[in-house]
């Protein structure tokens, strides 16, 4: 066995291995045998690349985890790697001691797209010698396909995949690159699909399996469901999947759970999708069509969902709450149709509901939902089962001004008779904060013992223009524990003799709510046939409600104002059209005559639309007609003159500078930023920008009018200040751009390098100049070698200086003296030491044949002082 095996274990109470020989009591080693290892070993401890939690979009980055599985040090060790049958050699070489390992790199390799990659590395050769351990030489990786990043078909001709299993092990082995999507050809597939989550996928990385005709009865995704695998599509935690165009089939009389069962994940997508459950008399049905317990965001558009007898649609799942629920624009037809649970944040809009079948006992029911919006729904129920509606139980939130809402909803229940049960076609239960307007609800039955609205143990909420009929002989409202609520502007209705509470008052009902002072209690007479037309039959009760922001019924149709109808239809009307006071406006006007529910617009001027850009003065006449009859109004527009202006040329600056502006207008100016600051209050100014942006000069004319133009103003950033370094006789610049030196401030010929050799004493500086032609400066560094002495006041010359070549020259006031003289380096370093004299007139020679060019210190050492000068040196 391998030596990273052997006393690595910690201390067990087993005392013997498996061929009775004794374990070490304080680390045995690792398996069922104690073992001694081998001297020389190689091994593959793992592959690090390929992994089977990696993405790998076009190439393999091969890599190996490296262990010395032997005693002795490993210094070399030759590997073979190949992909596809495609071999390279490289051979490492380090130091490893027993036990150890390191990362390899053995470079990148092509992958083949949509099949499988075989990997394969090979160790040989450790130390140059032979391995004694053979069994960790050799590794493989199968099935390693590349992520998937664009657009791919499914079927058909010439398909990318032939079928959803074979894009399936593609997208389970390899994963995704980017955004993928599936297009479908028509046709039925006889096919099961389990996805886990997909590697690589993301908010910005989505998978859409999507129907390429358009059409989703052309795509059929079929199955037979089986005791393992009861569901025709299950996706296991899959997150970022969406499916359009496409149908989901479960076609089995027995283990057929559902067609499509989502649990876990999050940010899942159906679009112009049909979800279909087997239904028969004769066997066994399909619990539902669709369920989806996912953790969060949930989009379901324009879809079909029926059968299940259990239930069509359930979203119901456990564990915590979950959060963005979208049901839109969609058909659900089941037992009980939908059950939505614990979800925060839920916009169920435009749908029709049925719960089909006799033993219905909801067609929606909603439990724990807060932040929601239940609008424009058909929902119809009937059954033996005390059939309701819309059923909601501990729903809503409190604080922080959340409302929910239930508005423009038609909702239709039909309990049989005799039955046990009590029907109750809208029913809500502990729920605050909810907005319930402009609900039309039927219920219809023979029984007594049902109900049209039940309401109870809720605070919160606000109850307006709705109708509340019980066409059977049943009552219209059961009310209980209802506080901090409004409740006024609806219409109550029994066919039976008993309203609420043993009584057929309307003075009753305004007792038990504290409200309802606008209600009545009339019959509505609904017209069409229920749910899909609950309107108004009943002239005497159209334009009765109070207005309460909603602009359009169930249908779309606009409502009318100031009164709309009670419940969620709205009766037509003719247009009312309101232009509003005549107007004044500088330079031109639009106008928006628009009027809910009209079918066509006319403007006297030409035009047929609701809004108009008028530009010159007049009188306009806006028409608009419907199927009931047309309306007119009359504007008299008076358009003053703009004032003229002009903000000049578009201008481009360094940071810092001054830009000139030199407007013109015909009324006063104002400069301003194009956040609107003012800047300057004449046509001509000067402004400093900070960054680029607009300018926007404002004229105001003698009519108060006002006109603005803009110019465009790039400033364009200063280069880097340069720094200055001393690197011996040189002055070094780091700055990017075009440089210029300058001595006492007066530009160098010639010097634009990025050093300068120093001419003599003075300030230094160098300018940079970038391709924008901005400039910045550096700090000024100042060089005086002669002048630099320290000590007693001592009259000295020093001389060529710059000194050059090999003598260097001093002049002093001391003369026939024997001095020590020492020569240092910038850094204070000592280079020579000389003893010299100083002749008669007061001369001293140093040679400097040796030095290098630089900037040195002279130290002169006479009886009573040190003198300590700095001179350069040149390498001229």
């Amino acid at each position: 066995l391998p030596a990273n095996l052997n006393n690595i274990g910690p201390p067990v109470s087993i005392t013997t291995d498996i061929d009775g020989q004794p374990r070490s009591a304080t680390t045995p080693d690792i398996g069922a045998d104690e073992f001694t290892p081998v001297n020389l070993s190689a091994g593959i401890a793992a592959l690090v690349n390929p992994s089977a939690d990696s993405v790998y979009c076009d190439q393999l980055p091969l890599a190996i985890k490296l262990v010395n599985s032997g005693l002795v040090p490993l210094t070399s060790v030759e590997i073979q790697s190949g992909v596809n049958g495609e071999y390279t050699t490289f051979n490492w070489t380090g130091n490893l001691l027993s036990g150890q390992q390191v990362i390899v790199p053995l470079g990148n390799f092509p992958l083949l797209d949509f099949q499988s990659n075989y990997v394969e590395v090979q160790l040989n050769s450790p130390n140059d010698g032979t391995d004694l351990f053979s069994p960790d030489d050799y590794s493989i990786y199968t099935d390693l396909y590349t992520g998937l990043n664009g657009t791919y078909t499914i079927g058909g001709v010439n398909p990318t995949f032939s079928s959803f299993s074979t894009a399936m092990l593609n997208l389970k082995n390899g994963g995704i690159c980017g955004n993928v999507t599936l297009k479908i050809r028509n046709g039925d597939y006889f096919e099961r699909i389990f996805m886990d989550p997909i590697k690589g996928s993301s908010e910005n990385a989505w998978i859409w399996f999507e129907g390429e005709s358009g059409d989703s009865s052309l795509v059929e995704l079929i199955s037979s469901g089986s005791v393992d695998f009861p569901s025709t599509v299950r996706l296991n935690g899959a997150s970022f999947i969406g499916f359009k165009h496409m149908s989901f089939v479960q076609n089995a009389s027995v283990n057929n759970y559902t067609p499509l069962h989502i649990t876990f994940g999050r940010d899942i997508t159906l679009e112009n999708c049909e979800t279909r459950a087997f239904t028969s008399s004769t066997s066994s049905s399909s619990d539902h069509s669709l369920v989806a317990f996912i953790d969060s965001n949930l989009t379901i558009r324009s879809c079909r969902i029926t059968g299940g007898s259990i239930m069509a649609c359930n979203l119901v799942g456990t564990g915590p709450m979950k959060y963005n629920l979208i049901l839109e624009n969609s058909q659900i037809i089941g037992g009980d149709a939908l059950d939505a649970r614990n979800w925060t944040n839920v916009s169920i809009r435009n749908n029709f509901i049925t719960g089909g079948g006799g033993n219905t006992n909801y067609a929606f029911y909603g439990l724990g939902l807060n932040k929601f919006d239940i609008s424009n729904n058909y929902i119809s129920a009937s059954g033996a089962q005390g059939s309701s509606a819309l059923y909601l139980i501990n729903n809503g939130s409190g604080g922080n001004g959340i409302r929910n809402r239930i508005i423009n909803n038609s909702l239709n229940t039909s309990l049989g008779v005799d039955v046990i049960a009590v029907g109750m076609c809208l029913r809500v239960i502990s729920t605050s904060n909810t907005d319930i307007w402009h609900n039309s609800v039927r219920h219809n039955s023979l029984d007594t013992d049902n109900f049209a609205f039940n309401l109870s143990n809720s605070s919160g909420l606000d109850i307006r223009n709705n109708i509340f009929a019980n066409t059977g002989t049943g009552i219209a409202l059961a009310y209980g524990n209802i506080t901090n609520s409004v409740c006024d502007y609806n219409i109550y209705h029994t066919n039976g003799t008993v309203l609420i509470g043993g009584t057929n008052d309307l003075a009753y009902i305004q007792s038990i709510t504290g409200g309802d002072q606008h209600s009545m209690v009339a019959d509505p007479m609904y017209t069409g046939i229920a749910p899909d037309i609950l309107q108004i039959g009943n002239p005497l009760l159209e334009n009765l409600g109070t207005d309460l922001g909603i602009t359009t019924d169930i249908r779309g149709f606009a409502r009318t104002f100031p009164n709309p109808d009670m419940g969620a239809f709205e009766s037509a009307s003719a247009p009312n059209v309101d232009l509003g006071d005549d107007i004044s406006a500088c330079g031109s006007v639009l106008i928006n005559g628009m009027v809910p529910g009209t079918d066509s617009y006319s403007w006297n001027v030409g035009g047929n639309t609701s809004s108009l850009l008028i530009t010159q003065s007049g009188t306009y006449i806006l028409t608009a007609n419907n199927e009931i009859g047309s309306d007119s109004d009359t504007l008299e527009v008076e358009i003053l003159p703009l004032p003229s202006v002009n903000a000049g040329s578009n201008q481009q600056v360094c940071a810092g500078e001054e830009i000139q502006v030199n407007g013109s207008g015909s009324g006063t100016c104002t400069w301003l930023s194009s956040n609107g600051t003012e800047l300057a209050n004449t046509c001509d100014a000067n402004i400093v920008l900070s960054q680029s942006g607009n300018l926007i000069l404002q004229t105001t004319g003698i009519n108060g009018c006002e006109a603005f133009d803009t110019l465009t103003v790039t400033v364009d950033a200063l280069p880097n200040v340069p720094q200055i370094t001393i690197d011996g006789a040189y002055l070094v610049a780091s700055a990017d751009g075009e440089l210029q030196w300058f001595q006492d401030d007066q530009p160098i010929d010639g010097e634009t390098g990025d050093s300068l050799a120093i001419p003599g004493n003075g300030n230094y500086s160098v300018e940079v100049t970038n391709t924008q032609g901005c400039v910045s400066i550096s700090e000024i560094i100042e060089v005086n070698v002669t002048s630099n002495i320290q000590g007693d006041s001592q009259s000295i010359l020093i001389y060529p200086q710059p000194a050059s070549g090999n003598e260097l020259n001093l002049r002093m006031d001391t003369y026939s003296t024997d001095v020590d003289v020492l020569i240092l380096s910038v850094e204070g370093k000592l280079i020579q030491r000389q003893r010299l004299k100083i002749d008669e007139s007061g001369n001293l020679k140093l040679n400097i044949s040796q030095l290098n060019a630089g900037i040195y210190f002279t130290e002169i050492r006479l009886p009573y002082e040190h003198i300590v000068l700095r001179w350069i040196k040149s390498s001229e």
